[in-house]
């Protein structure tokens, strides 16, 4: 038999039942209540109430003849932001969804929010007029351009948005890195995607890699190191740092100036978390000056549901090459994110437009670690240091 929760609000009074074996904080949950909001009481037969921390009890543990009250502590509406009620938008032309977005409804106070289905058409000339807008603020005619790619969703769609850019010219130069496994499976993608758009793609392998980051050549992949001296984190860590040396590396070769990647929406609103979390100063974007280069983000805006809606195939092969992260940071930065634009369409992107003005406030100067010879966010600790190097130095 299924017990009540009664959540009270200034604004009303809402009833919803809790499982026999379903925790209180869980019906709280599935209801859009956040638990840290409320008090919770028990209400006997004559209205009497008394007060029941009970976030991990389950409906069995309430008595039969109590109802469960959980009061709001201010006097907002909980629910005024859920997703219940969606004013659903098709796509445009009859043409067949392959993703869709919930936007907040900016012309009714109040009213539902909108969820806008895309076709494939429709997310190539948002990711298209994104990315057209970066390249406006950060680039001129002529600019050379090196591009990060991996030959999955993002990638294609990155390529697909350059080579649609014709306001000036730039001279796009696209790069892949062999190394792990998930990244030696897109080489054949980025072969075949760099041919479509007529870019000459550049392969940088393993050996060119560990010798451009100052590791010792053959051996260990980078990879298997990393695991070995870095158990407990994930190999993303360095993997950023990889792409940015490589690029950097074959920028100068090129005299060019920018190196881009196709790090998202998601992506740099986890790292704004990151960021203020650990007390640190907020970056520049979407562009980045780090040493002789700047590290351009062109779909620094666009949520990645919309950038795999582009060429679906694509995104899904590297869906499966994917391996499992740890990182407990990681993982809490990212989930933010992702739960942030999902409980509240809209704000995420204000927040991050906000840190993208605040980072760019002023120069940003990345110090050069004088052993590494790498530029960094901050001093790196003598023990961190020798852990790298240790790393960079196993053979076997």
């Amino acid at each position: 038999m299924n017990r009540e929760l009664i959540v009270v609000t200034t604004h009303g009074t809402s009833s919803f039942d809790i499982g026999e074996d379903e925790r209180v904080l869980d019906a709280l949950a599935r209801n859009h209540v956040p638990w840290t909001a409320v008090a919770t009481y028990l209400r006997d037969p004559s209205g009497a109430y008394s007060l029941f921390p009970c976030l991990s009890e389950t409906g069995s543990a309430i008595p039969p003849d109590r109802q469960v009250y959980a009061f709001f502590q201010r006097n907002i509406d909980p629910f005024l932001h859920t997703n219940n009620t969606l004013q659903v938008s098709p796509p445009a032309n009859n043409e067949e969804a392959v993703a869709e977005y919930i936007y907040a409804n900016g012309a009714a106070k109040g009213g539902p929010n909108i969820l806008k289905r895309l076709s494939s058409n429709e997310c190539k000339l948002a990711v298209r007029d994104a990315v057209a807008q970066t390249l406006r603020d950060t680039l001129s005619p002529g600019d050379k351009l090196v591009v990060g790619v991996s030959g999955g969703g993002d990638s294609n769609a990155l390529l697909y948005a350059l080579s649609q850019f014709d306001e000036f010219p730039i001279d796009i130069h696209p790069v892949i890195i062999e190394g792990p496994g998930e990244w030696n499976s897109g080489v054949p993608r980025a072969r075949e995607l760099a041919q479509a758009y007529n870019l000459p793609l550049t392969v940088v392998s393993e050996e060119e890699s560990k010798a451009i980051l100052g590791a010792s050549a053959g051996g260990l992949g980078i990879t298997d190191r990393f695991a070995r001296e870095f158990p407990d984190d994930d190999f993303e860590f360095l993997g950023t740092l990889i792409i940015r040396r490589v690029l950097t590396s074959v920028a100068k070769s090129l005299d060019a100036k920018f190196i881009a990647t196709g790090l998202n929406f998601e992506d740099l609103l986890g790292e704004m978390f990151a960021i203020m979390a650990t007390e640190r100063r907020l970056l520049p974007l979407p562009a980045r000056p780090i040493g002789d280069v700047t590290l351009v983000y062109p779909l620094w805006m666009t949520p990645k549901k919309i950038i795999d809606g582009c060429f679906p195939k694509y995104s899904f092969s590297n869906y499966a090459d994917r391996y499992p992260g740890y990182a407990e940071g990681r993982n809490a930065y990212y989930s933010m994110a992702y739960w942030m634009a999902s409980a509240f369409p809209g704000l995420p992107e204000k927040m991050l437009r906000w840190a993208a003005k605040e980072g760019s406030a002023g120069e940003t100067v990345f110090p050069v670690d004088e052993v590494l010879g790498y530029e960094t966010l901050e001093p790196v600790n003598w023990a961190l240091r020798e852990r790298f190097l240790r790393m960079l130095r196993t053979t076997a």
